[in-house]
């Protein structure tokens, strides 16, 4: 006999923990904790499982968004989390059901599951779960088609940037598994001494100051402080905040060190002929320079005290992979490559825990050079991923049907407009 699974309201973590824990496809985004988080910040949401008395096989985070005039939909960022083809179809009937109940007329899900992996240049390397594209079609969704850039993303972005650490046992493979530009920053990091520390919850105004200063400089906007404080209180230690510092005082002790090294190597050298060249070398790039380096670090030290912070990044560990959500620098401290040091201690601590996949999350999708943040990403030679994307399957068709009319009328008007506008500029 079949077991019977109904759909049920999410209680305790208990009740999907293990589920959650052994699937290949989930994530923070869909666990307990985000929809505590969401819950304690006001938002309309419902943690929903597909379970039988025995096993679980499907779970779901939904939100509940309003549209102008017809009333609201559900929005699963990166979910459902299912157990196969079969539990995902018997889950999405189950939330129609229960979706037509509280009158939301429409289902949005943005599975985790990638439809491409593509090279820096943007070329397809695999395609992946057409199967599951296919099968979503059949239960009744329609897929959404998207666009690369950050500005049309719809939730997460479309596009995110991953390494995949499943081969990798220790630090020294690590290291070896990044591109040249990493190596290089991080081997500067040792030089200069820059440690990695994950901070207390009363540190958390320390990160967002840092944050702020990144979001002011790019454009963005930033959370707010009780928002970090939230994620802190309810992911606990799943969710990790890191500081990259330099002590100026430590770092004056290395360079002096080299100073005091390269003084000696220069008075051995000077009997030998034809070491004029590595003489100049080693007053010029390593001496001098280091002098310099010493005085610009007491300045630092007069204007900002002995230890600085130069970034901060967010994580959570949760579900089938390490997930990198929140990050800041310290500009005046950028020539000190702290995000480097940050995202080689994060991914250490992901391999000692356990973690097979390491995800940087969004990146534009565009790969023509502009795109800053994959230019820092792809230091670590990772892989370019184009998730699902978004589908969608209507829970009241009479408000569906009604609300795909009104916004076709609303983009006929605002095209007329926008033509009426072109002739009046004529």
């Amino acid at each position: 006999m079949e077991d019977e699974y109904k759909l049920i309201e999410v209680e305790h973590k208990e009740q999907v923990q293990d589920f959650f824990d052994k699937n290949p496809n989930s994530m923070f985004l869909q666990s307990y904790e985000q929809f505590q988080l969401l819950k304690m910040r006001g938002g309309k949401v419902h943690f929903l499982a597909l379970a039988s008395e025995n096993e679980v096989v499907g779970t779901i985070v939904m939100t509940e968004a309003k549209t102008r005039l017809f009333g609201p939909v559900f929005i699963a960022e990166r979910g459902p989390v299912f157990k196969n083809l079969k539990s995902l179809k018997l889950l999405t009937i189950e939330i129609k059901k229960f979706a037509a109940e509280r009158q939301v007329f429409s289902l949005r899900i943005r599975p985790n599951f990638i439809r491409f992996i593509r090279n820096e240049n943007g070329e397809i390397l695999e395609t992946e779960n057409t199967r599951l594209i296919s099968a979503l079609k059949k239960i009744g969704y329609k897929e959404h088609p998207a666009r690369p850039g950050y500005e049309n993303a719809t939730g997460f972005p479309l596009y995110q940037y991953t390494k995949n650490l499943s081969k990798l046992n220790n630090e020294k493979e690590l290291f070896d598994s990044f591109g040249k530009d990493a190596k290089y920053y991080i081997r500067k990091n040792q030089q200069f001494g820059i440690t990695v520390r994950l901070i207390k919850r009363e540190e958390l105004s320390l990160f967002k100051k840092i944050t702020q200063m990144s979001a002011d400089r790019i454009g963005f906007s930033d959370k707010d402080l009780e928002y970090y404080q939230d994620v802190y209180d309810v992911f606990k230690d799943d969710a990790e905040f890191l500081v990259a510092e330099i002590n100026f005082k430590d770092y004056i002790g290395s360079l002096n060190k080299d100073i005091k090294d390269a003084t000696a190597k220069v008075e051995k050298l000077k009997d030998k002929p034809k070491a004029s060249r590595q003489i100049n070398d080693l007053q010029e790039f390593t001496i001098n320079k280091n002098i310099e380096r010493i005085k610009q670090a007491e300045k630092f030290i007069e204007e900002d005290g002995q230890t600085v912070t130069l970034a901060v990044g967010l994580f959570v560990f949760q579900g089938s992979e390490v997930d990198y959500l929140f990050s800041g620098t310290n500009d005046k401290y950028k020539n000190f490559y702290g995000p480097y040091e940050i995202q080689y201690e994060v991914m250490q601590r992901a391999i000692e825990k356990g973690f097979s996949k390491y995800n940087f999350l969004g990146i534009s999708g565009i790969f023509d050079g502009s795109d800053g943040v994959l230019d820092f990403k792809l230091g670590f030679n990772g892989q370019a991923e184009e998730m699902l994307g978004e589908f969608e399957i209507p829970t009241v068709k009479s408000t569906y049907y009604k609300y795909q009319i009104y916004r076709r009328l609303m983009k006929i008007r605002y095209g007329i407009k926008n033509i009426l506008k072109g002739k009046t500029h004529e």
